[in-house]
């Protein structure tokens, strides 16, 4: 993971990470749902041992992909709410590519802090992968 984390995590609340293309319309997505306290944007699950930029990600075999931390409370919105939000504006099927970007940086993902979260996240992939066999 290589976002800069520059919003420190407060007690009780969560984090994840979701990388659905352009981070700037994942971004605009978090945080309108109540109970998001912070969004940032960066980059994520790269094969390069470097400090991605724009233009590393964009014109270098790197692997980034353009990925958005969400800070959340789970009193407020759930873990699966906001993978329902996710899964609605992706398509899970490409490679690659979200809507007309191309390229690495666009390949979707979902990274996890934690065992706990990893669970649902896996359960939940699982739900939507059926939807597309």
């Amino acid at each position: 993971m290589v976002l800069k984390q520059t919003y420190i995590l407060p007690e009780r609340a969560q984090e994840i990470y979701f990388a659905g293309g352009c981070f700037w319309g994942m971004e605009k997505l978090y945080q309108s749902i109540s109970g998001v306290l912070y969004v940032e944007s960066g980059y994520a699950n790269g094969k390069k041992d470097i400090v991605p930029d724009y233009n590393s990600v964009v014109f270098g075999d790197t692997g980034y992909r353009e990925t958005v931390r969400v800070v959340y409370e789970p009193w407020q919105v759930s873990l699966e709410q906001l993978l329902t939000a996710f899964f609605y504006v992706i398509d899970p099927t490409v490679k690659k590519q979200q809507g007309n970007d191309t390229g690495d940086q666009y390949q979707t993902g979902i990274y996890y802090p934690d065992e706990g979260s990893g669970r649902i996240v896996k359960a939940f992939a699982e739900k939507e992968k059926k939807k597309h066999h």
